[in-house]
């Protein structure tokens, strides 16, 4: 299985380090220019400069193509599936993708569709940085079918996850 992707702009990313993958097809930048994007947030902490809040470290790959997104994408996926990550579809895509070593517990909010995954890193609270609490990942369905389908595959594939060191 591969540890290591190369990223667009020729970046070497651990795929052991990485808790979650966001893809953002439509991103665009600051001047209103259509540049795909690939965001990988990692397992551990950093301080924000001139403040005491911790955010996940994260790397972004953006893409001058939506070609170019998609190669990469495909590619990661790839690799992705082979470390046996969780790909939930929401409105019938994946936009995120779970790296299952990384999930300290999964709760669930059926009155909204939630599918609520707490990573094992710690992020300041909003509003009081000298306070932690865990990164997390929401997956909002948009029905009950969509809802139960995920909670099913996400609950199936971790219970058959084996402990390894």
């Amino acid at each position: 299985m591969k540890q290591f992707i190369q990223t667009n702009d020729g970046d070497l990313i651990n795929l052991c380090s990485v808790s979650n993958v966001v893809f953002v097809p439509n991103w665009k930048d600051r001047f209103g220019n259509h540049k795909p994007k690939i965001i990988y947030n990692f397992d551990y902490t950093v301080s924000l400069p001139r403040s005491e809040k911790k955010v996940v470290d994260y790397k972004y790959s953006i893409f001058e193509s939506l070609n170019k997104y998609e190669q990469e994408a495909k590619q990661l996926n790839k690799a992705i599936n082979e470390l046996g990550w969780l790909a939930p579809i929401i409105n019938n895509k994946i936009d995120k993708i779970i790296n299952p070593n990384k999930i300290s517990f999964i709760t669930k909010d059926d009155d909204n569709l939630r599918i609520i995954i707490n990573l094992n890193a710690p992020v300041s609270f909003h509003m009081d940085y000298s306070r932690l609490t865990s990164d997390f990942i929401y997956l909002n369905c948009t029905d009950w079918d969509e809802y139960q389908n995920n909670l099913r595959q996400i609950m199936g594939i971790l219970s058959m996850k084996e402990i390894t060191q």
